[in-house]
């Protein structure tokens, strides 16, 4: 398991550094869904414990930024709301 989490830690790491420009959510996200389903192939498949070891360390690289890219994208497909903020003080019209 401590090489799912070492995959977890470098997948992060590296997620960080390569989305630092706009622009790359989508093709991340489709390397993280296709490293996560390779990664659970060698661990299922894999006949021996290296190859299941190898596994879960891909597993874990594809899976670390599964959930920052899924949210990243549907808060910039959703659209823009013109609420006021919970913060901010009430206005004048608002007191009983």
């Amino acid at each position: 398991m401590s090489s799912h989490f070492l995959g977890l830690l470098a997948g992060r790491i590296g997620g960080a550094v390569v989305t630092g420009r706009p622009g790359r959510s989508v093709p991340l996200l489709h390397a993280s869904l296709a490293t996560t389903a390779a990664g659970f192939a060698l661990f299922w498949l894999g006949g021996t414990p290296t190859l299941a070891v190898i596994g879960l360390f891909l597993a874990g690289l594809g899976v670390a930024n599964l959930y920052p890219l899924a949210i990243a994208l549907s808060l910039g497909a959703a659209p823009p709301t013109r609420t006021r903020p919970t913060s901010a003080p009430p206005s004048r019209s608002s007191r009983c």
